[in-house]
Formats: structure tokens, sequence, C-alpha cells
């Protein structure tokens, strides 16, 4: 059995399903470039992950998005990174 260690994030939503379905389609091209910028920043701090939003059904919250650092309708998102092995 694998195991994982999970770190949360606050994402506003748009970004959050461009992430889980790797669909910018219709974002604008400064939302695009935070996205890649916040994308990369994740893969070098956590290599590659899962990313989960779970509860699938949450609802968003009107908080601050740790992608672009503004108030947004945000999700909390869930990034999954498969422990070493010992």
């Amino acid at each position: 059995m694998k195991n994982y260690d999970t770190y949360n994030y606050t994402i506003a939503q748009h970004y959050a399903v461009a992430m889980v379905n790797s669909d910018e389609s219709g974002m604008e091209d400064e939302d695009i470039k935070l996205l890649d910028a916040f994308s990369d920043a994740l893969l070098k701090r956590h290599g590659n992950a899962h990313i989960i939003i779970e509860p699938n059904d949450q609802e968003t919250k009107f908080t601050h998005c740790d992608v672009c650092s503004l108030m947004a309708d945000c999700l909390d998102v869930i990034i999954m990174v498969e422990k070493e092995s010992k």
C-alpha cells in the first residue's frame, strides 16, 4: 500500500478546474501565466503529485487564492505526494 503526504491549498475555482482537467480554454493569458507559475512551484516543491478536490460537491468560499493572491471564489484542494520508500 502506498503512503502519501498531503498538502492543502485554497485555489480559485477556475484555476482548480483547469488543473484537474488540464484545460485552460476560456482563461485569460494572465491567468494562464499565474497558473503555470503556481504549477511549476508545486512541481519544484512536491514533485509529481495527485490533485484532489474533496469533497467533489463542496461549495466555493470567498477567500484568498494561493494561485493569484487575490480574493476569489475558492475551493479547498489537496495535493497528494507519494512518500519515498525506505
